[in-house]
């Protein structure tokens, strides 16, 4: 690596992330820096964005980023695209939601995969001086998504279910769906699984039990996101009828619509389920979950995921 330090560097919305995680280095005697950039903007809302040049020149660069907003995503690419030409040794981008991961494909004339379209976005950065960037992302909706980036970066696909899971024991997992046992399936093969199937009618969906043993477990119903929480709630409701016990939801990714919130809450209420897991993946969302103090709501800062990663990659 060279005297050159490591810098990680956030959007605004990922500092607390930043910091956090700076923090977890302290014990190494290859400095580990949180770095802060000027996030203004002009009169006319578009950005004045500036960061230290100095400081970034022949240095490995880790920027946390965040798109759950769709507004802030041009901001963050504009710096993202200048990091390597203020010279950066190498560019690690910590994306750990790719918020277009559910359009990833035409199913219907006149449809636009915008998975796709955020891939290419990426694909633009420019070369560090060590090569490619490499682009970090927790549970992609879906595994082929990988190959929509160009050979300019480098998409390394990570996980944050084993860090969800790792205190159950004597728990089945269930999958609400044939993707969600796709994407965890061997993952989590140390738990009996039970798959479900879904049917979708519009906004109306169905689920079943496809296989596995149901009566009397607890089980942790595992998926990669929900936005509206209705195809987790519809999978607990099958599953109770069939006598399960406890039901806890798994999921990373939680950029929640406002009426989710209330659906969560009245479920847990009900008896329907016991607790939700989830990361802090969207920043805004797990702020306000966690601003909501609710006794049901468990919110894991990725800080220790991402001290991990870094881990293998760095030191």
């Amino acid at each position: 690596m060279g005297s050159k330090e490591t810098i990680i560097m956030s959007c605004p919305s990922m500092e607390r992330l930043a910091r956090e995680t700076a923090g977890l280095f302290r014990h190494y005697t290859v400095p580990v820096k949180h770095s802060l950039i000027n996030w203004g903007n002009f009169s006319d809302g578009f950005p004045d964005t500036r960061l230290d040049a100095r400081a970034v020149r022949n240095s490995h660069i880790w920027f946390l980023a965040d798109f759950s907003e769709p507004t802030e995503i041009f901001q963050q690419l504009a710096v993202i695209y200048a990091l390597p030409r203020y010279r950066a040794r190498s560019l690690k981008i910590f994306l750990p939601f790719y918020p277009t991961g559910t359009m990833e494909r035409v199913d219907k004339e006149g449809a636009i995969a915008t998975a796709m379209t955020l891939a290419r976005m990426l694909g633009a950065i420019p070369l560090a001086a060590d090569g490619p960037a490499k682009i970090f992302i927790l549970d992609i909706h879906a595994l082929p998504e990988r190959f929509y980036f160009s050979d300019n970066v480098i998409p390394c696909l990570e996980t944050a279910v084993p860090a969800l899971t790792k205190s159950f024991s004597n728990w089945s997992v269930a999958f609400p769906d044939e993707g969600a046992w796709k994407r965890f399936g061997r993952t989590l093969a140390r738990f009996p699984q039970i798959l479900c199937h879904k049917v979708r009618n519009g906004e109306l969906r169905t689920v079943s039990i496809k296989e596995g043993e149901v009566d009397g477990k607890d089980i942790l119903i595992v998926d990669d996101l929900t936005r509206t929480g209705k195809t987790l709630l519809e999978a607990a409701a099958a599953l109770k009828i069939a006598g399960a016990g406890k039901i806890n939801l798994v999921v990373p990714h939680v950029p929640l619509e406002p009426a989710a919130i209330d659906g969560l809450i009245e479920a847990h209420d009900s008896g329907l389920i016991n607790r939700l897991y989830t990361t802090d993946s969207c920043p805004s969302i797990a702020s306000k979950l966690v601003k909501l103090n609710l006794d049901f709501i468990f919110v894991l800062s990725l800080a220790e995921t991402l001290r991990k990663i870094m881990d293998e990659e760095e030191f």
